[in-house]
């Protein structure tokens, strides 16, 4: 029987699969959405998504109705495992009321954020206010997952500071470091909240100038996906045979 993955991340869980195509099915991909917009509900937004992308449309409207772990527990019985990566949390939030929205390119490119008044106020990744409200939000999310009774593993790749030519690579103005610096203790909350977070080898960490989606500290070489589809495999296994 393939394996299906119910995916709640980003780029890192979704090219994982990808290297599985034909092998693994997905019965559901929520991205574009921080856990703290999943778990603080619908937010209250003037205006329409104006985007050219079905799929980007789709993306910010799912995070403004802040569906993700509705879709997670939709899709349980569907699947075998839960992937969940948390690289769009570095993007940030915008508070909208009492809730909240994801920073993402998709979001900025909507037009939308110049339809509200007054402006949103954007919430940094890394900052001592993001990191409680994520860590609030983390709790909600984790509760939400264990509940499928699912597997589930967290994706915990370091960024990568250089690609296989060996060109160093910073991003967004700061350097990899301090950006594995401040996604350590989220993923570190989350191990503490009982979820598996795959950490794997820092040799590993080497962006791809021919990734498909284009050099960035998060496009890694192959051997990285490699990993991470092993380690699942082997989850996946651990779980059937307990079931048997």
């Amino acid at each position: 029987m393939l394996p299906t993955t119910s995916i709640y991340g980003s780029c890192v869980a979704r090219d994982t699969a990808a290297l599985k195509s034909g092998a693994w099915k997905i019965a559901n991909y929520t991205a574009r959405q921080s856990m703290i917009s999943a778990s603080a509900g619908r937010a209250s937004v003037d205006g329409s998504v104006e985007l050219d992308s079905p799929f980007q449309t789709r993306m910010v409207e799912a995070d403004i109705a802040g569906n993700a772990l509705e879709a997670v527990r939709a899709s349980a019985s569907k699947s075998d495992i839960i992937l969940v990566d948390i690289m769009d949390e570095r993007l940030g939030v915008y508070a909208i009321g009492d809730a909240f929205i994801t920073k993402t390119w998709e979001l900025e490119k909507s037009g939308l954020l110049a339809q509200q008044s007054p402006e949103p106020k954007h919430i940094d990744f890394g900052t001592e206010e993001h990191f409680e409200l994520w860590r609030a939000a983390a709790e909600r999310a984790v509760e939400a997952i264990r509940s499928t009774g699912l597997p589930a593993v967290v994706l915990a790749p370091p960024l990568a500071d250089h690609d296989l030519d060996g060109d160093a690579l910073d991003y967004m103005g700061a350097s990899v470091e301090s950006w594995n610096q401040r996604f350590d203790r989220y993923y570190t909350a989350l191990e503490q909240l009982g979820l598996t977070v795959l950490r794997p080898p820092s040799t590993l960490a080497v962006a791809d100038k021919a990734h498909q989606w284009g050099l960035a500290p998060f496009h890694y070489a192959p051997a990285m996906y490699e990993w991470f589809t092993a380690e699942i495999e082997r989850v996946i296994a651990q779980h059937r045979a307990l079931r048997a």
